[in-house]
């Protein structure tokens, strides 16, 4: 979400268009019990959300476990496959 301000210097005319991301510092954070049916855990940025959904991150990761592919390499393929650029920063 980002908030806009209009700022206009004094006598020369000029305005500046001012955007300002809002940011929560607080997290989304759902405990749960974690039982044999839970198949995976998967933590990730929330910039993931922004190019794929829960189902589509969910059907990458189920058919490379499928496939037996290591989880390290899912992770690095589920990276590759979204272009979160906080992500990159890491």
């Amino acid at each position: 979400m980002f908030q806009c301000a209009l700022s206009e210097s004094g006598g020369g005319g000029i305005a500046m268009l001012i955007l300002i991301a809002i940011i929560s510092a607080l997290p989304d954070v759902i405990e749960r019990q974690l039982t044999e049916d839970h198949e995976f855990i998967l933590l990730a940025c929330d910039g993931i959300w922004d190019v794929m959904t829960n189902n589509e991150v969910l059907r990458f990761v189920r058919s490379r476990i499928a496939q037996r592919m290591d989880p390290k390499k899912v992770s690095r393929r589920l990276h590759a496959a979204h272009s979160c650029t906080a992500c990159n920063r890491l």
